[in-house]
């Protein structure tokens, strides 16, 4: 992670907060360092930077190269299907840990973040919105999730289901994305993405990485 610190900053912008011990190798290469003294923080760059240049580590670069493109999954919309020979999409909940979508049991008990049968319902009633209005082959599981989530922003939960039922808990995109995950018949297509443009503009904060003590 050290070695690679630099580089999630310089490529892709982003900025990491590393909350650590006693480890100085994060020193050469934190732009802001905070040490926590009975629950005060205090601003210790400065000494941070100096006892850096005064002892230096010695160690290599032990990454083998910057971070670059990865790739995205792009769900194939008819491995999520919600239907049954009877019925054109079912969705039922075991209690708070299992999940039938479709002819699919989506097994849930390892996502501890669901504590009830309302918001894994509603977890299966969002699958079924993605699957309906904004799976194509083309958009990502990551642009899937946020425009879920945006609809029911906007709309509330009585979005995911058209009879105004009332037993559904909000849940978060995470939730919605473990049961994407546990869906056994998903398939998925890979897109390489690469860095955004100008990852480092002056719109973006200044700080790569914080070293917290």
């Amino acid at each position: 992670m050290v070695d690679q610190v630099r580089s999630l900053w310089e490529t892709w912008g982003v900025s990491c907060v590393i909350v650590l011990g006693g480890s100085g190798d994060y020193l050469d290469v934190a732009d802001t360092v905070v040490a926590m003294n009975e629950f005060r923080p205090a601003d210790v760059t400065a000494d941070s930077r100096r006892i850096a240049s005064e002892l230096p580590t010695g160690r290599r670069d032990e990454a083998p190269r910057p971070i670059g493109a990865f790739g995205t999954r792009l769900p194939d919309p008819t491995s999520v299907d919600p239907s049954t020979p009877r019925r054109e999409a079912e969705i039922k909940v075991f209690k708070e840990q299992s999940l039938v979508f479709g002819t699919e049991t989506i097994a849930l008990s390892a996502v501890a973040q669901l504590v009830s049968r309302a918001q894994t319902l509603a977890v299966g009633r969002g699958l079924l919105l993605a699957r309906t209005r904004f799976m194509d082959g083309q958009r990502s599981v990551s642009e899937i999730l946020n425009l879920v989530a945006q609809t029911i922003e906007e709309g509330g939960l009585d979005v995911l289901d058209d009879r105004l039922v009332g037993d559904l808990a909000q849940f978060r995109p995470m939730e919605l994305a473990a049961a994407l995950n546990r869906l056994r018949t998903l398939e998925v297509s890979s897109e390489e993405v690469g860095p955004p443009e100008a990852a480092t503009t002056d719109a973006m904060h200044k700080d790569a990485t914080g070293a917290g003590f």
